[in-house]
């Protein structure tokens, strides 16, 4: 009986040694609810608050982008049936410049994404995904997002509309619509 007690204590010991050590490793990253998270459950990480993990994969959080075209500009677009494009680009900063590949204007690419629609629907940016490698080269992780506009070119190789730009922070544009005006580039005095 004593063997099989002091077998027992001593199990109960390494047990929970090895226990005190994974701790502190995850402590000591500072990270000890994220990991326990992603033991759990990897898709709903969220340790930015906005952002959503899915595999290696970072998910940036939907929203939505509608027009309100000048009353020339609506008429132009819808007569012609030409269509409108809502281009989208995040960038950010990385935690090393010199070691990341920066854009031609020194901005540090993290995704693109683009929606084709007609006058008077409402573009709508869901499930844009981009690397987790990227995400950890981030020296902030609230990127930067830019908003373009312009008409499709279908009925004409030129762009017929000057919108507005949009350009704001990630946590600031994430769960919201926004209403970008627009007008035509010419004739629309």
């Amino acid at each position: 009986m004593t063997k099989f007690l002091t077998v027992l204590l001593l199990t109960s010991i390494l047990f929970a040694s090895c226990l005190h050590t994974d701790k502190q490793k995850t402590s000591s990253a500072g990270d000890t609810t994220a990991v326990a998270i992603k033991k759990n459950n990897a898709d709903t990480l969220k340790p930015a608050g906005y952002f959503k993990f899915e595999g290696d994969s970072v998910i940036i959080p939907h929203f939505e982008i509608a027009l309100n075209l000048s009353p020339k500009a609506a008429e132009k677009i819808t007569k012609a049936r030409e269509t409108i494009i809502v281009s989208v680009f995040f960038n950010g900063t990385p935690k090393d410049s010199s070691a990341s590949k920066l854009e031609e204007d020194g901005s540090f690419y993290v995704s693109h994404a683009e929606k084709e629609i007609a006058y008077g629907q409402v573009a709508r940016f869901d499930s844009i995904k981009f690397p987790r490698k990227i995400y950890d080269q981030l020296a902030d992780k609230d990127i930067d997002m830019t908003v373009n506009v312009y008409s499709g070119r279908k009925s004409t190789r030129d762009n017929l509309l000057n919108c507005e730009l949009l350009a704001d922070k990630i946590s600031n544009t994430a769960n919201k619509r926004f209403i970008i005006k627009g007008r035509l580039i010419y004739g629309d005095d």
